[in-house]
């Protein structure tokens, strides 16, 4: 993955926060965490992407959510024989 691909799934998702955590240590990424540093910048999207330096951690906060409550739906499958 390069800084380009990376935002793409950043604005397909679209998610509140995006944590890069696989950045620098393997050799199959296309470009360094900077380029999609600068890719970040130029496409609005620092206040969406939060930089965590190698062994840091970060605390989620979890929102209450009605679909996350919602009765699940089981499928039904007519017997076509």
């Amino acid at each position: 993955m390069d800084a380009e691909q990376g935002i793409k799934a950043i604005n397909l998702i679209d998610p509140e926060l995006a944590i890069p955590i696989h950045y620098n240590d393997y050799r199959v990424f296309k470009s360094p965490l900077e380029d999609f540093m600068e890719a970040v910048k130029r496409t609005g999207r620092e206040k969406s992407v939060r930089y965590l330096r190698h062994g840091e951690s970060y605390d989620f906060s979890l929102k209450t959510n009605a679909r996350a409550f919602a009765k699940p739906v089981t499928p039904h499958f007519s017997d076509a024989s």
